[in-house]
């Protein structure tokens, strides 16, 4: 899969790479920016400038789960 964050519609569209074509779109938040995945491959972490914070989300069924405030403006995220 391919995830693309849209910065103004605040949804990810998730594409099939090796078909090339659009699976579904995740709603998330206002202003996304980047995206993370965890080890695993189960959750994503996906900056929200709209909302000064990093949502967490199931890739499986694209349902957020958590909202880590983290400051005004983030634009970046890293997993270690």
């Amino acid at each position: 899969q391919v995830w693309v964050t849209n910065y103004a519609s605040g949804d990810i569209a998730v594409f099939d790479a090796k078909a090339r074509r659009l699976v579904k779109r995740v709603p998330v938040g206002p202003g996304l920016h980047h995206v993370a995945f965890s080890e695993d491959g189960r959750l994503a972490y996906v900056v929200s400038e709209g909302e000064d914070g990093v949502i967490e989300v199931e890739v499986a069924s694209g349902r957020s789960r958590a909202r880590l405030p983290v400051g005004p403006g983030p634009h970046g995220v890293a997993i270690r």
